[in-house]
């Protein structure tokens, strides 16, 4: 790009326009276009599961118990979860 030159051309805008509209179709719990999911005739149409994922069950995990401490200074805390036995810390020879 030199001097001069526009940063988005007609198709950039035609594209983000595009991306946008198509966005906006979707329902924002599913991410499926609202013409098929919010449409009456699909009302009993779908069977649900309930399933757990423990790596963000473990995190939620930790989370209540800093929450459950008055004490715990929680500024900026970010809980990570680490991958089980796959993770070794540095420095760490087992």
């Amino acid at each position: 790009m030199g001097p001069g030159e526009p940063l988005w051309l007609d198709e950039d805008r035609q594209a983000a326009l595009e991306w946008i509209a198509y966005d906006e179709s979707l329902c924002p719990g599913c991410r499926t276009d609202r013409s098929e999911t919010m449409d009456p005739a699909a009302d009993d149409s779908y069977e649900t599961v309930a399933l757990r994922c423990h790596k963000c069950a473990a995190r939620e995990r930790a989370g209540k118990k800093f929450a459950a401490d008055e004490s715990a200074d929680t500024s900026g805390l970010y809980i990570a979860v680490l991958d089980g036995p796959r993770f070794v810390m540095m420095g760490d020879d087992g």
